[in-house]
This record gives C-alpha cells, structure tokens and sequence, in this order.
C-alpha cells in the first residue's frame, strides 16, 4: 500500500529470518492505524529506516548506477546491479575498518552474512549481484533498495520512478561526497565505476584493496560535517519535502529541547506527553496541529498497547477457559484504565475508518477494560484478529471454542505489564522514535546505552 509523498506510506513484506521486521505480521491489523496518524507528523521516516548512513549508501549507490546506465557500460535493464554492488563493497569496507572509524556496523543491513564471508575469506570476499553475492536472502528486498527507497522518495532524496537521484541530491553527492572518492590511487571516481561495471569481482577492503576500503569506510563514521548536517537535517530530520508547513522540523525542534545535554533516550510516551503540554500552552499555529496531533496518538496508543498484550496473552493460554484468562487478567489489571477515552476514539472514528475500516472495535474495547469486562474484550480483540486475517485470505490465530481459548497460531506470548506502566505504554512508535534516533546521529546528540 502506498501513499502520497505528503502523508507517506506503509506497506507489508513477506517475513525473513534473517532480519525480522518489526510488526511485518500485524495480526490485529493497526500498523495501518497508527502509520496513518504518525504520518500526519512524520511524513518520510519509517521504522526500519533509521540510519543515516543507510541513506549515505542510497544516495552513492544511485550515483554510480546513474552514471554506469548514461555511460552505456551497464544496460538500463540492470540498472539495480552496480546499485547491490555497490552495497557490498560499503558494507564489507565499513565492516572491515570500524575499529578505526568507529561506524555502528550494526546498522549495517545484511551484517551477519557480512562479517561471516569477511573472517572465511579472510578478508577476501566476493561482490556480484547474483543470489550468491548478496549480503541478504534477498537484497533488493531487504537491503537498502527495498528498505530505503520509499523514504527516500518522500524525503526528496529520489525520483519518484526511485531510478536517479533528484537535482537537489545530486548535487550533494557531486558536492560532498565524490571528492573524498576521487583518488588516483584506484582511478577515481571513475575507477570505482569500473569496479561497479564487473559482473564479479573479488575484493579485499584491508588488502589489495585496503585504499578504497578505507576512504570508503571513513564516509561512514559517526561524525557529520557541516554540510552533512545540514542536507541530512533538512531533507531527513525536518521533513522540508513531505511537509511544507514545518510541523516535522518543528516537532524536532521540541525534541531537541526537551531532551536538551542530557544522554538521549527512545522517544516514549513521557516525552510524547512532555511536547503535548508545552504546545498546547502555546498560540502557534503550528504547536497547535503538533499538540492536536500527538495528543490523538496518545487517546489511540493507550488503546492498541493493552490489546496487543492481551492478544499476546491470550496466545499463550492454549485450552484455557474465557473466563480463566479474563480472572487472571482482572486480578492484575482490574481498575487500572481510568486514563483510557472511549469519546475521544469515537471522535477519531471518520480518521480511523479512512485508515483501516470500522473504528467501533477499539472503541467497544476501551470501554470493556474500563468496566472490567475482560472476557468481552478478550472474545473483541479474538474476533478482529480473524476479520484482519479473513481480509488477507488467511486463518485467525486464535478463536474461542466450547468456551475455551484454541490457538492455532502463536509466534509471540509474553506476561502482561504491569499496571502501573499501562498508561505511558509505547510499542507502535508512529515514526517517532525514528525521528528521534535520525536527528539524534545527525546532530550527533549523545545516546544512552
């Protein structure tokens, strides 16, 4: 599913191992929820896109594959080869000389696969686009292409068709990045080219080719310079392509002094609430639409946060009577969601049903947690389960039969949170924690372990 540049996107992809991305099952069907509200504040940024030098890679591999297409030395048709090449030879260069630069390698996508070839080889690895040459299962997938193109295109970074970099980054890349590749020492720029134009090819990072690997490596450490900070800050971090207005650079600004020098931390729901009051004290236009908009998040969040522990509950409770599960839920949560707000979600309905279909469930399940109905929100939360499964031609993963809890399904169960922290739950993020981690290692903020 895809979306407008200006509200952004979500969409599914086929479960892989290797890389398990976060809700890319979504078995109670809200990721499509709360990606629609958080798109209203955060309009590229997605949960898996959170490394900036992800995009440092995006951004040269693209160059590389532009010039490889204009210059007739690859095909249009393999326009994505010289691109996964490229990706390789980043990723086992950054790999290869992180004890000097002090890169992040896991951020790397295809890390494992990465430093597995790297200490077999010794430090010779093969680079080739072929099934066997990819650092993922399937790199077009789950590499940077699959992964960072979409937010990319939303950040202004990419042409819409995402084959070329637009005007602006181009210019970025020529500007900043290609000078520190252009050394005699492997042909320059153009010499990278022909390394990219080889089908396969065999390369040392820290050997034979130990030059190359190290300027590469050194793109990738933790420090931005100044032009850095400022492309990244305003295409990534501000949003200026995806939202206009400056509600995204102005809800950075409020994240920035709020966490202030003190170590960073994930954005949660104190911090969500922190940025809540302090624009809602204010007459601005703009503190206005992030007050309103955060506040809905937080009214939605508190409602998707105990369903999915419930569900998450009921997965583990195989041949459990309803009313065994609801007691035991009762004991440990009755009287605790005074702070849940039926109205409100009546109110976000028209939104709710724009994103993801009727929005009386949520609603019916915020009442019965307030009224301690845990059996009837248990059976609520079971009978969505399958009407979300249904739409994707699949079977629930749990049902109530003969008054018992039958699980067909399960790849996550876990104990439910304690009360006291239900309020200021926080799991689905709305791309503000991404937000938050990209502005912090723009800005170089320091992050707590």
């Amino acid at each position: 599913m895809t979306a407008s540049p200006m509200e952004g996107c979500f969409f599914f992809t086929e479960l892989d191992p290797e890389i398990k991305l976060k809700d890319s099952r979504d078995p109670l069907g809200f990721q499509p929820i709360w990606s629609y509200f958080g798109r209203k504040l955060v309009g590229n940024l997605t949960t898996v896109t959170t490394s900036v030098r992800g995009f440092t890679t995006l951004l040269l591999g693209h160059h590389f594959a532009s010039s490889l297409v204009e210059s007739g030395a690859v095909p249009a048709a393999e326009y994505i080869d010289p691109f996964l090449r490229f990706e390789q030879i980043s990723a086992y260069s950054r790999f290869a000389w992180a004890d000097e630069t002090g890169d992040a390698v896991n951020t790397i996508r295809g890390i494992r696969r990465v430093e597995a070839r790297y200490k077999n080889g010794n430090g010779r690895v093969r680079i080739a686009s072929d099934r066997d040459g990819q650092i993922l299962s399937n790199q077009k997938t789950y590499g940077l292409w699959g992964l960072y193109s979409v937010a990319a295109t939303s950040s202004g970074l990419l042409q819409p068709s995402r084959l070329g970099l637009t005007t602006r980054a181009a210019h970025f890349v020529e500007e900043n990045l290609l000078g520190a590749l252009d050394q005699r020492k492997w042909g320059g720029v153009e010499g990278i080219g022909r390394l990219l134009s080889a089908r396969e090819l065999q390369f040392e990072p820290r050997g034979k080719d130990k030059d190359l690997g190290r300027t590469l490596s050194n793109l990738y450490g933790p420090k931005f310079e100044e032009a850095e900070r400022d492309f990244y800050g305003r295409q990534l971090v501000n949003g200026s392509h995806c939202h206009p207005d400056g509600r995204q650079e102005r809800l950075w600004r409020h994240i920035e002094q709020i966490n202030g020098r003190k170590k960073w931390r994930a954005f949660d729901m104190n911090e969500l609430s922190a940025i809540v009051s302090k624009c809602q004290e204010s007459h601005d236009t703009l503190d206005r639409v992030l007050a309103a908009g955060l506040d809905n998040i937080r009214v939605l969040e508190r409602v998707l946060v105990p369903s999915e522990q419930i569900f998450d509950f009921v997965l583990g409770q195989r041949g459990q009577t309803v009313t065994a599960v609801a007691a035991e839920l009762g004991r440990r949560w009755r009287g605790a969601f005074g702070h849940l707000e039926p109205t409100r979600i009546s109110e976000l309905a028209t939104e709710i049903t724009q994103a993801a279909g009727d929005p009386s469930t949520l609603r019916i399940i915020a009442a019965s947690l307030i009224e301690g109905r845990f059996d009837n929100a248990i059976e609520l939360i079971l009978q969505h389960n399958e009407r979300v499964m249904q739409r994707r031609s699949g079977g629930a993963w749990a049902a109530v039969k003969n008054s018992r809890i039958e699980v067909r399904y399960s790849d996550q169960t876990g104990e439910p949170m304690d009360r006291s922290e239900l309020p200021e739950g926080w799991h689905n993020t709305y791309f503000l924690n991404a937000l938050k981690e990209v502005g912090a290692a723009v800005f170089m903020k320091e992050v707590a372990e």
